[in-house]
């Protein structure tokens, strides 16, 4: 299979001929253009940008363009949390317009909208080693495919060929797991702990506590029918990797009546679920690009993990919040109706019409005359490190949705997960006096 340097190549000379494309190496300081996104509801709205320079070899192997964005109020809010992936586009020599990349990266604290923008030809490569554009060919591809990555980015080849195995970078100090320890592992009495998210490369490619550093824009969380205190424990887990959880509402029937347009287009608002049900969690960014049923967005990662399997669809915009701290477009996910399938660090891919696999969790709560029963029903996003996190979080946040545990409390709990082929793990237990620990932790460890 060819090289990601082979798919780049490829790209790069795409969009050095394209005529709707103008590759970054073309600019020149002084030059006026325009981008895409929405700030309110579903309607697309066009911003300013004047190029400032390209910088060369920013990243290993990866340039950037800096631009000063203008207009629709962005003197005031500075670069918004949310427009990761809006389409910025130049006038060529030939005075056509064409699109140069995506509004991807800025700096904390930054008192001027200048953001950086990820050149076109970098996140194209990625929809190319996604699926069949045949432009973008890399020599040595089969056919027409762009082919398709067998294993996450980064992952290392074991010895044999295969894949390597990982139980993710949460577990055993924070490194993968060996093939031989993995049967250690869960035979240890004591139980691995899943229920942590350790984001390794993710947080360090964010951390920047001077301001100094060029870093991807936050990815605002929305988050609707959890408890606030729950939102504060996905605040520590997720502020790290670059996610930010807000506390918002749902799109009204009348505002999903209302909306006109295809589901993706350059400068519309996309959503990628981590949670749907009686409770939602949506990061919310921007398409870049549509190539045929691939959807480019955000210009930068997700959690930056190659190969992923999550939900994908249209988002609303309720409006933008500015703040001293930052602005950040509030919003929610409208429909699910396709799967993020490529998270890399210059972008993100999804891909149209594909169902999402999604784990089913239903959680029964008997408060025991405090207030009844209740059931919640919850689909989770099927993930490695974040399946068993987030369940942890809805089973604490189900239980205290009437009020939290009080101070003289017994908990009796009863859970089963199936494995479907691989058999049916179930943990009962009674616990007193130390709160919701005890079936958190029996849903985030399991034994085979």
């Amino acid at each position: 299979m060819p090289s990601r340097e082979a798919y780049l190549e490829a790209a790069d000379q795409y969009v050095l001929k394209s005529d709707k494309y103008l590759h970054h190496s073309k600019l020149r300081r002084g030059q006026k253009g325009f981008g895409r996104t929405v700030l309110q509801g579903t309607q697309i709205v066009v911003f300013q940008a004047e190029i400032l320079s390209v910088m060369k070899n920013w990243n290993p192997h990866q340039d950037v363009i800096l631009a000063r964005l203008a207009t629709q109020n962005l003197e005031n809010t500075g670069v918004i949390a949310g427009m990761s992936g809006s389409p910025v586009y130049v006038t060529g020599d030939d005075g056509k317009e064409r699109m140069i990349g995506a509004v991807a990266y800025g700096w904390r604290g930054q008192k001027e909208p200048i953001c950086g923008i990820q050149p076109i030809a970098q996140m194209l490569a990625v929809a190319a080693m996604q699926g069949r554009i045949a432009p973008l060919k890399a020599p040595g591809a089969g056919g027409e495919s762009g082919g398709t990555s067998s294993k996450p980015s980064g992952a290392a080849p074991a010895a044999d060929g295969k894949a390597a195995w990982s139980a993710g970078a949460a577990v055993m100090g924070h490194r993968p797991l060996g093939r031989g320890e993995h049967a250690r592992a869960f035979l240890d009495p004591h139980k691995l702990d899943f229920s942590a998210v350790a984001w390794g490369e993710a947080a360090d490619a964010r951390k920047d506590e001077s301001g100094v550093r060029l870093a991807p824009l936050s990815t605002p969380l929305m988050v609707r029918g959890l408890n606030p205190r729950t939102v504060r424990r996905l605040a520590a887990e997720f502020e790290p990797a670059g996610l930010v959880p807000v506390q918002a509402g749902g799109v009204s029937a009348g505002d999903k009546a209302a909306r006109k347009g295809p589901d993706y287009a350059p400068g519309s608002a996309v959503a990628v679920a981590l949670v749907t049900g009686d409770a939602d969690m949506s990061g919310v960014g921007t398409v870049t690009e549509v190539v045929g049923d691939r959807v480019l967005a955000f210009g930068h990662a997700m959690f930056g993990e190659g190969e992923v399997n999550l939900p994908m669809g249209p988002a609303y915009v309720h409006g933008v919040i500015a703040t001293i701290l930052g602005s950040f477009k509030l919003g929610a996910t409208i429909d699910l109706t396709g799967t993020l399938s490529c998270d890399e660090k210059v972008g993100v891919c999804g891909i149209v019409g594909r169902k999402p696999q999604l784990v089913p969790f239903n959680v029964n709560v008997d408060w025991k005359g405090m207030g009844g029963k209740r059931t919640f029903h919850y689909q989770v996003a099927r993930h490695r490190m974040l399946t068993a996190a987030l369940t942890r979080m809805l089973v604490i946040d189900s239980a205290t949705t009437w009020q939290e545990v009080p101070e003289l409390h017994t908990v009796t709990h009863d859970m089963k997960i199936d494995f479907g082929p691989l058999g049916v793990y179930r943990a009962r237990n009674t616990s007193s006096m130390i709160d919701l620990r005890s079936p958190a932790s029996d849903l985030g460890r399991w034994r085979t």
